[in-house]
C-alpha cells in the first residue's frame, strides 16, 4: 500500500528523507498555488494520487491540515498527521489572533522568513544543518499565502479514518491531549527528522492495522 506524503509549510521532500518504510512513500509535489484556496489547492493536489488502488495519506504540520482537506476529494484507507492538527480546535490559541489580523497580504514576502535561532527554538531542530537548508529554499511567497490560509481555516469535523502523531514537546502546535493520538515523549515539531524512529515506528503500525 502506498503512503502519499505532503511536507510541511515551505518544506519539501527532504523532510521524509530518514524514514525507512516497508511499504513505498509518494511525495506530493507542491503546486502553483496562485488563485487557488486552500479547498481548491487540496482538490488540485489529489491529482497525483492514483486513487485506483488502495493508499494511505500522510501529512507533516501545514502538510496535515493540506491532508484534512484532500480527503474532501479522494478516500484514503487512512489519514496520518503528524505535529498538525486535525481540527481548527487543534490549533493553539495564538492562531486565532491571525484572525483578526486582515494585513497579511500586504505584508512583503521577506516578513514571513523566520530569524534562525527563534526557528530552531519553535521547531526544537535538533538536525539544524537540515532545518536550515530547508528554510533557505523556502518559497517566501508561498508561506505568506498558506498563512492567509490558516488564518480562515475552519475545519471543525473530526475524520472518520484519522491518527495524529504528535510531540509532547511542540512548541508550534502544543500537544491537546485526545482520542487517536499516539504521543512521541519530547518530541517537537521537527520530529519527523529529530525522533525518527519514533515517528516510523508509529506510522508502520497505523498502516499494519489496516490490513489486520
Amino acid at each position: 500500500m502506498k503512503i502519499y506524503a505532503i511536507s510541511g509549510l515551505g518544506a519539501d521532500e527532504r523532510v521524509f528523507q530518514f524514514l525507512d518504510l516497508p511499504m513505498e512513500l509518494v511525495c506530493i509535489k507542491w503546486a502553483p498555488w496562485n488563485g487557488h484556496n486552500l479547498q481548491s489547492y487540496a482538490k488540485l493536489l489529489c491529482e497525483q494520487i492514483d486513487t485506483s488502488e488502495r493508499f494511505v495519506l500522510m501529512g507533516v504540520s501545514f502538510g496535515g491540515i493540506v491532508a484534512v482537506e484532500m480527503n474532501q476529494f479522494c478516500a484514503p484507507e487512512k489519514t496520518i498527521l503528524i505535529s498538525s492538527a486535525e481540527t481548527w480546535k487543534d490549533l493553539p490559541s495564538w492562531y486565532f489572533l491571525l484572525s483578526s489580523i486582515h494585513l497579511i497580504r500586504f505584508l512583503p514576502p521577506a516578513l514571513f522568513n523566520l530569524p534562525r535561532p527563534l526557528a530552531n527554538f519553535l521547531f526544537g531542530a535538533k538536525n539544524k544543518v537540515l532545518l536550515d537548508q530547508i528554510l533557505n529554499d523556502t518559497d517566501l511567497d508561498f508561506v505568506k499565502w498558506s498563512m492567509g490560509q490558516i488564518r480562515i481555516w475552519r475545519s471543525d469535523s473530526r475524520l472518520d479514518k484519522c491518527v495524529r502523531i504528535h510531540g509532547s514537546a511542540d512548541r508550534v502546535i502544543p500537544l491537546k491531549l485526545g482520542s487517536r493520538i499516539r504521543v512521541i515523549p519530547g518530541g517537537h515539531h521537527f520530529m519527523i527528522v529529530d525522533e525518527v524512529a519514533n515517528v516510523q515506528s508509529s506510522i508502520i503500525s497505523e498502516v499494519a492495522s489496516l490490513n489486520a
